[in-house]
């Protein structure tokens, strides 16, 4: 991303900002989306007088772009491999804003106005560096608690709103929480609806398929850069633990939706084994298509 273009999408985002009546100007709402036409004009409508927002496309190759452009909110386009969750990402996109507090929204989440006003109260007086938010899940509609929510005491929690300035970057790592450089400036807010994020999770079989193995390449990446281990006994592990999950479960709601995630969660965890033992090794497909390639030169002399 070339300098120039980071100075344009911030005068941009400036204009923005003096163009709209927003109801607050201490933070900055980014935006990621990746063909996302069918939810992304309900989330624009309800976030856009907010405060300002910079939306951030990974090559939509739906009608997303056009969706954005009816609102005349700023876009860019950034590739990412599945997720946004890799410190380099994080990085620069958090360079885009000129605002010391960013709310990373997402197109399956709500967050309440509530909320809202409580990000701007921190924003203001600098209260804390991070805030850490109850989430509760619905997949395909329904509310099942296969990632916490059952039990209080394993309420899933996670973090959206930051001080860039704070944030950890170098500890950014997929499926991880968020960490800020001082960890006692994490605001842990309570489980009450005027404070929790709910997502809407939207799933098929191929598009869990297809989420997964973008999130086993990252993860698989993030391992062997970090020299990490990735054996049989750590698969066995996160295998029974995703199996356990089903506890958290009550018996009533054990059907497809339920099983396929849990499922899901175990193909990505298996296909992160193999992904980390193929770079490991140099047995990804270049080293079979190079293998092959001897071999027909040989069949073909």
């Amino acid at each position: 991303m070339s300098v120039s273009h980071r100075t344009v999408q911030l005068n941009t985002i400036s204009e923005s900002n003096i163009m709209r009546n927003f109801q607050y100007t201490s933070f900055t709402m980014i935006l990621p989306v990746c063909n996302e036409e069918r939810r992304i004009r309900r989330v624009i409508k309800y976030y856009k007088d907010i405060a300002p927002m910079l939306i951030i496309d990974n090559y939509s190759k739906d009608g997303t772009e056009a969706i954005v452009k009816e609102f005349d909110i700023p876009l860019i386009k950034k590739r990412n491999h599945g997720t946004t969750q890799i410190p380099e990402w994080v990085k620069e996109v958090f360079a885009l804003v000129n605002t010391d507090y960013v709310l990373w929204l997402s197109a399956s989440e709500f967050i309440p106005m509530t909320m809202m006003e409580k990000f701007d109260e921190i924003a203001r007086q600098k209260q804390h560096g991070m805030v850490e938010n109850v989430v509760v899940s619905y997949t395909c509609g329904e509310n099942i608690p296969i990632w916490g929510g059952r039990f209080k005491f394993i309420d899933r929690r996670i973090q959206r709103f930051f001080n860039r300035e704070e944030l950890d970057y170098d500890a950014v790592y997929i499926h991880a929480p968020f960490r800020i450089k001082d960890p006692g400036r994490c605001l842990k807010l309570e489980n009450s609806e005027l404070y929790n994020i709910v997502q809407l999770r939207d799933s098929d079989i191929y598009s869990l398929t297809t989420k997964h193995l973008n999130y086993s390449l990252v993860e698989a990446r993030q391992i062997v850069l970090a020299n990490k281990s990735y054996t049989m006994l750590h698969l066995f592990t996160l295998v029974m633990k995703e199996i356990l999950r089903t506890i958290q479960v009550p018996i009533r709601q054990w059907h497809g939706v339920t099983i396929r995630e849990i499922w899901a969660r175990i193909f990505m965890h298996v296909t992160i084994f193999w992904m980390v033992w193929e770079l490991k090794n140099n047995k990804t497909l270049k080293y079979s298509e190079d293998r092959n390639e001897r071999i027909w030169n040989e069949l073909v002399k």
